[in-house]
């Protein structure tokens, strides 16, 4: 069941809703931090902001919570462990909640009610996907409401509800996921992911000495950092920032509405296509397994003199492969040759020209990966020769031979 109304919010009321606060778990340690978050919330109010907040489960409680299930019952029903595990987030709305009201800060926790919540999903427990118009409805009939009588709504992060009212949780990032999304909606100013570090840093603080904080970043540069290891911000909630201001802050800041990393740009589409053509393959045969981080430097070192671009190498025990521009062939092959005849493991260096590159890009690697496989079927269906797949998330290059105008109608009439 969901809550419908055909009352739209004023213009008025929209420009109030000036922020999203969402609450890292790590950040909700003891009384004290939590305590901390509340004071630095008043002092938000006293400017004539009412924010919108979304909570995480307090550190390791989400884990704790699915072990325990997991491990006591014979039957694992994904229904249930969603809307057991879900109880962490709740926990932490009811109590950043009620520390607000002890503060004397209007304040009510946003929990699901007979079915009704902000985030509508899919029934797909544990990895549930967002149903865009009817969260979008729910979002505004819920939340301007508070806003309007002034009070705080604090919003369980990484969980939804479904449209037969079962409670669902959206997978690793839901937390930010629900602030990014209630921001987009509501068209906030800003949307500040408060977390234990100060920022998008250089390094990891575990490994490196003093990283630095990187003051701005943009999208694309923190989707493939989220998807290649770095923890801050998941890509899955990434795909649904707009030009809402989004910005990473330690929670401890004096001021959390200043400093931190702020991140700027927008998903233009779900998957982009691109179409290259006049590119050669090149290929270094050796005799045995190579020297390869000596092969890889030495053909580095050629394009870096020539400012030449390149596409990814592979590797493999006996081969190195790269895709250049073909108007830079000729001269390429002659110093890759020079490198060939001075080494004795390797055996010869080859090329094949005429080839054109298909690239898919994508935000969402659900969509993403359908779509690359939706492009190799169709490409093979319709007999065009296949040289290469490559897949470095969050793109693929499928490089491929036959004619331009041809490949080109192929694509743009069925992808």
């Amino acid at each position: 069941m969901i809550q419908s109304t055909e009352k739209l919010p004023s213009e008025d009321t929209e420009k109030d809703l000036n922020i999203v606060i969402k609450i890292g778990g790590s950040c909700l340690r003891d009384g004290k931090t939590v305590g901390n978050i509340v004071e630095k919330i008043k002092k938000i109010t006293e400017q004539g902001i009412i924010p919108i907040i979304v909570v995480s489960a307090m550190r390791g409680m989400t884990d704790s919570l699915f072990e325990l299930i997991t491990n006591s019952h014979k039957h694992h029903d994904p229904r249930t462990i969603d809307t057991l595990v879900s109880e962490g987030e709740q926990l932490s709305a009811k109590i950043i909640s009620s520390a607000l009201k002890s503060a004397g800060i209007k304040a009510r926790a946003v929990l699901p009610s007979k079915g009704i919540f902000p985030i509508v999903t899919d029934e797909n427990y544990g990895n549930a996907r967002i149903l865009i118009e009817e969260t979008e409805r729910n979002i505004r009939d819920i939340l301007i409401p508070l806003i309007d009588d002034g009070i705080i709504p604090v919003v369980p992060g990484f969980i939804g509800v479904s449209k037969n009212g079962s409670i669902t949780t959206m997978g690793r990032g839901g937390s930010d996921t629900t602030a990014i999304l209630i921001g987009k909606i509501l068209k906030t100013r800003e949307v500040i992911l408060l977390k234990d570090v100060p920022g998008i840093l250089s390094g990891d603080p575990k490994v490196v000495d003093s990283p630095s904080v990187i003051p701005v970043a943009s999208m694309k540069e923190i989707f493939n950092l989220g998807l290649r290891g770095g923890k801050v911000v998941s890509p899955e909630a990434l795909i649904h920032k707009d030009d809402t201001d989004l910005r990473i802050v330690y929670f401890d800041s004096e001021d959390i509405l200043e400093g931190g990393t702020r991140i700027t740009g927008i998903k233009e589409k779900d998957t982009i296509i691109e179409i290259k053509e006049n590119i050669s393959l090149i290929t270094v045969i050796g005799r045995d397994r190579v020297n390869i981080p000596e092969i890889i430097m030495q053909i580095s070192r050629i394009m870096s003199e020539k400012n030449i671009e390149y596409f990814p190498l592979y590797i493999s025990d006996h081969a190195v492969t790269l895709y250049i521009d073909t108007g830079c062939l000729q001269d390429v092959l002659k110093q890759i040759h020079e490198i060939v005849v001075k080494n004795e493991h390797l055996i010869s260096v080859t090329s094949l020209s005429g080839i054109i590159c298909v690239r898919i890009t994508f935000y969402d690697i659900f969509t993403g990966m359908k779509k690359i496989k939706e492009a190799w079927d169709l490409l093979m269906k319709k007999r065009v020769k296949i040289i290469d797949l490559s897949i470095n998330l969050p793109e693929a290059c499928i490089y491929i031979q036959g004619n331009k105008n041809r490949i080109m109608r192929i694509v743009e009439e069925n992808l």
